[in-house]
């Protein structure tokens, strides 16, 4: 057999073996990144039974306002387990199908630069941060999820600016201020993530009005109408008029 016969022949049965693995679901036949892409996206999410909710606090919860957001995402067939928490599924599920795609791993099991793209997307970022090109990227965090990885997130940054000189150790407690902000406000921050999600998905911009600064000022603005409600209480009082909770709302708005 010659040089060519044995490679043909080679190739032949590396088709047949493929071939074999397509039919068992192990596999499945070359595809364009962006197909494979959305594919793996909707095996996982159907996998997980990923359902967009409404997000109200449950009752009973002080100050429910902080906790509500139109919306959050939920992983119903996630039995016995919490189902805003899906995080480790979700990125066991991509590894699984990703593996029926050819180039996606290579030897050792370990992924490719392939493999990465489509996993994360070309930003390489993480779980939920919106990039159209990447699985992971593409799946949406649920509320709680944004809330523990604020929490973290602003606790290790501060931790971390101890050690780093002005002005970046600055700019990180900024940072970290403005990620336990959102902790303690997770119905806001959601509502905020979810449009600059669904923005990145469809390739827009987004510019977030959630900010330290912002955020300072909504609050001294509360308190400075809060002094002149109090101050128009005094006078009420000194009068003989007395408040209403009609008093409050026209004044506080």
């Amino acid at each position: 057999m010659g040089k060519g016969d044995y490679l043909q022949d080679k190739f032949k049965k590396s088709v047949a073996k493929h071939k074999a693995k397509v039919a068992k679901g192990e596999a499945t036949y070359s595809r364009s990144r962006a197909d494979i892409q959305k594919e793996v996206k909707a095996k996982v999410a159907r996998d997980l039974g990923l359902t967009t909710v409404p997000n109200t606090a449950p009752p009973g919860t002080k100050n429910p306002g902080k906790w509500a957001s139109a919306t959050s995402t939920l992983a119903l067939n996630l039995t016995g387990k919490d189902q805003r928490m899906y995080g480790e599924e979700a990125s066991a599920l991509t590894n699984k199908y990703l593996k029926q795609y050819t180039g996606t791993y290579g030897k050792g099991g370990f992924k490719t630069q392939k493999g990465q793209d489509l996993t994360y997307g070309e930003s390489r970022g993480a779980m939920g941060t919106g990039d159209p090109t990447g699985v992971m990227s593409s799946i949406p965090l649920s509320s709680k999820m944004l809330q523990v990885q604020n929490k973290i997130k602003g606790y290790t940054t501060a931790l971390l600016s101890l050690a780093v000189p002005a002005p970046l150790g600055t700019v990180m407690r900024v940072g970290a201020a403005q990620n336990l902000v959102d902790a303690a406000q997770p119905g806001a921050a959601y509502t905020d993530y979810t449009k600059k999600f669904q923005a990145k998905q469809s390739g827009k911009k987004f510019t977030s009005t959630r900010n330290v600064l912002g955020l300072l000022k909504e609050q001294h603005k509360k308190k400075t109408l809060q002094s002149s409600f109090d101050k128009k209480q005094e006078v009420l009082s000194k009068d003989g008029l007395g408040s209403s909770p009609a008093n409050k709302k026209d004044i506080l708005g």
